[in-house]
């Protein structure tokens, strides 16, 4: 069985008011990593076109969907990467209440990328997890 450790060391600034850890230490279980999972419908249709808000939590349903999948819960990620088209300080709140609507207390250490585009028009933000179970 997988045991989740969540550090923010007093060396560094507490990171959970940003809505991640500083560093997650993991032993044990299986590695599990998730694809960028886009806003994008079982159809492949885009699910919220020009609206962040809108595709951050199709994200987000979509990676819930990819955790199960694998037998994982938000808890047993112990790594998320966030790429977000033409990042703007508006979309940190966004991204704040979807990560902490996610994850809850469990929150995962994680990088956010501003990229110029995605891998198909209109997508705004694509999540990627890592995690162990």
């Amino acid at each position: 069985m997988a045991r989740h450790e969540r550090l923010n060391p007093a060396t560094l600034f507490d990171a959970r008011v940003l809505a991640y850890s500083q560093v997650m230490k993991s032993t044990g279980g299986t590695l599990v990593q998730v694809a960028g999972q886009a806003a994008l419908d079982r159809e492949l249709r885009l699910v919220g076109e020009g609206d962040f808000a809108a595709q951050t939590r199709q994200c987000f349903e979509n990676l819930g969907h990819a955790l199960d999948a694998a037998g994982a819960k938000p808890a047993d990620v112990n790594s998320i990467r966030i790429y977000v088209v033409d990042m703007r300080p508006d979309y940190v709140p966004v991204l704040k209440q979807a990560l902490e609507g996610f994850f809850g207390e469990a929150l995962p250490p994680g990088t956010l990328v501003g990229a110029a585009s995605l891998s198909m028009p209109g997508l705004l933000i694509e999540v990627e997890a890592t995690a162990v179970v």
